[in-house]
């Protein structure tokens, strides 16, 4: 309850962000884009009784993310994530997020602004296909070394006969393992400047040549970048 007070108080006092289209800054417009071979577009209004926080803050995956071009490790959590209550499309969402030793908060919300099913229906759903939303999340400004993510996220879902959401797994597939792909931008809030900053449940989307075990659905980081604090793991429970 403390949580969701804390999200809605910044909404509707201090924030009157929209977005009319997807989030359009190299590869986030990249990673928006569609199969059409496979997919084809259902429409939002479809899922908005689907309640899609539970994919986003499952505890069985970890985020694993990068700041910058030298690919710094970032780690990122969602803590508390609730659907507006004046666009069920919408959820606001309270998280931190960690680079070496700093630690800020963040608020923001998903939008989620198109939806795709397979051509070809997965017998073992009621229904199933992916989301693509525009974020933003506001660090806390207070705090060091802050600013904000903007960006696309792209999440795959299965809705089950008892129209309970989970991960799809449809065996060999890449959605099987690689999930909420976020693909965007961190800006300093005092310089301005920009960086890439991607992250996912277990991978890292369009990350080149960081994971060396990509072809086999796992996570490895290349040895080029340990020194980019992929050397260490963080602290446990670091966002408590």
């Amino acid at each position: 309850m403390k949580n969701t007070f804390i999200i809605l108080l910044f909404f509707f006092l201090f924030t009157k962000v929209t977005f009319a289209q997807v989030y359009d800054a190299g590869k986030s417009k990249e990673w928006s884009n569609v199969d059409n071979s496979e997919y084809k577009s259902e429409g939002i209004s479809t899922i908005k009784n689907l309640d899609f926080s539970k994919i986003w803050q499952d505890p069985n995956y970890n985020v694993l993310g990068i700041i910058g071009e030298n690919y710094q490790k970032l780690g990122v959590k969602y803590i508390s994530i609730i659907k507006d209550p004046e666009n069920p499309n919408t959820y606001l969402v309270y998280g931190k997020s960690i680079v070496k030793n700093n630690i800020c908060e963040f608020q923001g919300k998903i939008e989620i602004i198109q939806n795709y099913i397979p051509k070809e229906i997965n017998p073992r759903y009621k229904t199933s296909g992916f989301i693509i939303a525009n974020c933003i999340f506001y660090e806390n400004s207070l705090q060091n070394n802050s600013g904000y993510f903007k960006g696309v996220l792209r999440t795959y879902y299965g809705v089950n006969k008892d129209n309970s959401m989970e991960y799809p797994d449809d065996g060999d597939e890449p959605d099987s393992n690689y999930n909420n792909g976020f693909v965007g931008t961190w800006t300093d809030y005092k310089t301005k400047k920009s960086k890439l900053s991607h992250w996912g449940s277990d991978f890292v989307p369009m990350s080149n040549d960081l994971n060396v075990a990509q072809a086999i659905g796992d996570f490895i980081a290349n040895k080029k970048y340990q020194n980019n604090g992929w050397n260490t793991d963080f602290r446990k429970d670091w966002w408590k």
